[in-house]
């Protein structure tokens, strides 16, 4: 049917294009129309018995002539009937591109399908010279300055040239997948000077958000990042790169390390959900930047947008993403080192390994707590600043978990005096033997005894003279009773005394 549609294209040519070479060169631009016409017919018709050099041939001169819109499809189509994807959806782009390309509903709707088809690894390069150069890459044409898109070529070498009257200038160009590239053309020195645009890994998320309004939003965040002059690498063509990593994008280290196998500078994670009526939803709109060089996220969004239709919340996003975006270029950075002894040990950031000792890399400047770490050692945490445009520098003794424990100092205590040991002896010769046990025994029993006759006899002297009856008839004669008890206990006690006190006899 495509070629169907191209032949009718090219049989069919717009009245409104011959009038428009007719109004811009008058009666010569008739004559390079007609001209024009008549190439490009040829083109097709090699084009239909397959004839790709002659219809390559043909359709250039027809371009060089006339740089027409229905030339630069003719030449996307030779491009894909040739096996050229990434050249003919290069050409179909810039095609509907064309504002004269809505003249024939057809051929557009032709080209469209074309530039959605799977795309092989590919960069795009933008072209920047005098206006009216032929663009040419590896000498085939493809297009005039100013171009209203960048190329897009396969990865790898290219040699792009401009043709400006009878001058030729070449460069070479290295096409990175997903990246942008700039070629700048200078028609005074002849210099040609080339740079890889800073690129963007875009990692997309859409939840309950229908497939138009995920085209609507795509295009949006593409262009915001566009508008930073940064060039987007989508989510296929970075895994491309790492398939092994397709299962841990959520994770910091993983988009780090996609970040890094793409060359990108960024990565951007942005998250869209909606919920409701759909055409007024309540979305959720979540963005996260992460910085290559320090492989740190240096920008977190989140803003919702509530009773919102897609356009609405497009013009909600655009604005998100140029904010997380300005935001995380700016945050200023430091450099962070890590020397460990021995050296080997890991260095963690809470559950995130940053790497081994020696480490070093630039950091987003701000307060770090780090866990250094290796087998055998003990756990060493410390924590560390790192300033703008500073090397913050942490050296660390990490001690073996083996290591003896040193003792504590010993505790003087005082020694006990010697028990003093008494030894038993029996009298010397001269001296005085103890005093005979019975003569002890008998001296305290005559003292007690003598103080209880004695106590007697007190009673008795108190009691001498009290009435004995109660009519005080009769007395208590009881005074010589007294006396002699008296007296005969405290003979007693004095002889009990006197045997006590009476020493024991000399030991001869």
């Amino acid at each position: 049917m495509g070629l169907l549609l191209g032949l009718l294209l090219s049989l069919l040519t717009p009245l409104s294009w011959a009038k428009k070479g007719k109004e811009k060169t008058g009666s010569a631009g008739t004559g390079l129309g007609e001209r024009a016409r008549s190439l490009r017919q040829q083109g097709i018709s090699a084009l239909l018995v397959k004839d790709f050099t002659a219809a390559a041939d043909l359709l250039s001169q027809a371009y060089r002539v006339s740089p027409d819109a229905e030339t630069l499809y003719q030449l996307g189509r030779m491009a894909w009937l040739s096996g050229r994807t990434v050249a003919a959806q290069d050409l179909m782009r810039r095609y509907l591109a064309d504002p004269a390309s809505g003249q024939d509903a057809a051929a557009k709707k032709d080209a469209e399908q074309l530039v959605e088809q799977p795309r092989p690894p590919s960069g795009e390069v933008a072209i920047v010279g005098e206006r009216g150069a032929l663009v040419l890459v590896d000498e085939r044409l493809t297009g005039m300055l100013p171009l209203p898109l960048p190329l897009l070529l396969t990865s790898g070498e290219h040699r792009i040239t401009l043709e400006i009257a009878q001058r030729r200038i070449e460069g070479p160009v290295k096409v990175l997948p997903g990246r942008l590239s700039e070629l700048r053309f200078n028609v005074n020195s002849d210099a040609v000077v080339s740079r890889v645009v800073p690129a963007v890994v875009w990692l997309p998320e859409y939840k309950g958000v229908p497939s138009e309004a995920q085209r609507l939003l795509s295009q949006t965040i593409e262009q915001a990042v566009r508008k930073q002059r940064l060039s987007i690498v989508p989510k296929g063509v970075a895994l491309a790169q790492a398939p092994r990593l397709a299962d841990c994008l959520e994770q910091l280290d993983c988009q780090d390390k996609l970040t890094t196998v793409n060359e990108a500078d960024y990565l951007l994670a942005t998250s869209i959900e909606a919920t409701g009526d759909l055409t007024q939803s309540d979305w959720t709109l979540r963005l996260s930047l992460v910085e290559a060089t320090t492989g740190d996220s240096a920008a977190k969004r989140s803003e919702p947008c509530t009773r919102c239709s897609a356009d609405q919340a497009s013009v909600t996003l655009d604005a998100l993403v140029s904010r997380v975006l300005n935001e995380g270029m700016a945050r200023p950075r430091g450099i962070l080192e890590v020397l460990s002894t021995p050296p080997g040990a890991d260095i963690l950031l809470t559950e995130r390994k940053l790497g081994q000792a020696p480490y070093q890399r630039a950091a987003l400047t701000g307060s770090y707590t780090l866990v250094v770490k290796q087998a055998g050692y003990k756990l060493h945490t410390a924590t560390i600043v790192v300033e703008e445009g500073k090397k913050a520098t942490l050296r660390v003794e990490l001690v073996s978990e083996a290591e003896p424990v040193k003792p504590p100092p010993p505790v003087v205590v005082a020694s006990p005096p010697p028990p003093v040991v008494v030894t038993a002896r029996g009298p010397q010769p001269g001296e005085r033997a103890p005093r005979p046990l019975w003569r002890l025994a008998l001296g305290a029993s005559l003292i007690g005894a003598g103080l209880l006759v004695g106590g007697f006899g007190v009673s008795g002297l108190v009691q001498h003279g009290r009435p004995a009856d109660p009519e005080n008839k009769t007395y208590f004669d009881t005074q010589d009773k007294g006396i002699a008890l008296l007296s005969v206990g405290g003979l007693m006690a004095v002889g009990g005394a006197v045997l006590i006190l009476i020493p024991g006899p000399k030991v001869k």
